[in-house]
């Protein structure tokens, strides 16, 4: 348990040292578009220019978009959408990334280098992970996620299973399912799309909430394997250190750097391992908001869908306490952090 404090503390020390997008601002606004900077604070109108921040949540109004920009990337946020700018982790690397909570969103993603680890989509039903395309995610109230390409590759996986789609193609995943075969794109409305999906909600909360425990439920055991891999990998570390110690003691420089070396890739496997866990946790609050409306829609609240309620609110009250409130009170930090890199390079110019 020392372990995984000692790791929060150094997730929440690169959460408030990475910016999101390299700095993105609101580079285009219609209609109401409103910001939230943390979990407790009221929803602002968003003004032209506005720096976003990693943990920010946006949501637009009906007849309304925003379009963030940088150097590398653009996203624009479609009528009635809300998503959240966060970080995940694509191929072992630290990423920028979106959270969707419903919506839809088109990115135009630069290529990036060998050595960034990409661009990540996640909603309540997918993973998306991206190096460089355009593309569009739709995400509904039920969860269900069409993901379309135009230029270059999306990996796209679901609770099982995983698809590659390419340019001019789509796939779909529903909540606690697998990724669908890859079709040509289908021409569609996202704002008629999202109304409509809102609207056939009714009758569909029982299953939205089987889907939604079915998928909490396996990135619970996910986040539990992790754990499990970030303290053995930890003990490793300081096995393999005691022993390089005692060669270097023994003047055996060979058996010095070989078991150095190999603390180090421990040490690297452990940290990877516990930033998985913190991403994934964070992610969790997806899948309970369309659970928690699912249930309130219900008109028998006992037997399955009590139970399914109940398992849905262990998972994320253990990870809750563990992670996610933990991290997110370093939010003032981070600001802070934030604030005064801002002010430096303001004397600067």
């Amino acid at each position: 348990m020392t372990v995984i404090k000692s790791m929060i503390t150094t997730a929440l020390l690169i959460l408030a040292a990475c910016p999101v997008f390299s700095a993105g601002r609101v580079s285009l606004l219609v209609g109401d578009v409103r910001i939230q900077t943390g979990a407790d604070r009221e929803w602002e109108p968003v003004k032209q220019g506005r720096q976003v921040e990693t943990g920010d949540i946006i949501k637009t109004g009906d007849d309304s978009c925003a379009e963030i920009s940088s150097q590398s990337a653009t996203i624009k946020i479609n009528a009635n959408s809300r998503v959240r700018v966060s970080k995940s982790m694509v191929n072992d690397k630290e990423a920028d990334s979106l959270s969707m909570f419903f919506g839809s969103v088109f990115l135009k993603i630069a290529k990036l280098g060998k050595d960034e680890g990409g661009f990540a989509v996640e909603t309540p039903a997918s993973f998306c992970a991206v190096r460089g395309t355009e593309f569009t995610v739709a995400s509904g109230f039920d969860g269900h996620t069409i993901v379309q390409v135009e230029k270059g590759t999306v990996s796209l996986s679901g609770n099982e299973g995983e698809v590659v789609i390419s340019e001019n193609q789509e796939s779909e995943v529903s909540l606690g399912g697998a990724p669908t075969g890859v079709t040509r794109i289908k021409k569609r409305a996202w704002r008629e799309w999202i109304r409509q999906n809102r609207e056939s909600m009714k009758g569909k909360e029982l299953a939205v909430l089987r889907g939604a425990m079915k998928r909490m439920m396996k990135l619970g055991r996910d986040i539990e394997i992790l754990e499990g891999l970030n303290e053995k990998l930890s003990r490793q570390k300081e096995e393999l250190k005691a022993m390089a110690e005692e060669y270097k003691r023994k003047g055996d420089d060979v058996n010095y750097r070989e078991y150095s070396a190999r603390a180090h890739r421990a040490k690297r496997g452990a940290y990877v391992a516990m930033n998985e866990v913190f991403y994934k946790a964070e992610k969790l609050d997806l899948i309970r908001n369309l659970a928690v409306d699912a249930y309130e829609g219900l008109a028998t609240k006992m037997g399955e869908p009590g139970d399914a309620r109940k398992k849905i609110e262990e998972i994320f009250n253990r990870n809750n306490e563990r992670y996610i409130r933990k991290i997110r009170s370093g939010d003032s930090m981070r600001q802070k952090i934030l604030e005064k890199r801002r002010n430096r390079k303001a004397r600067a110019e």
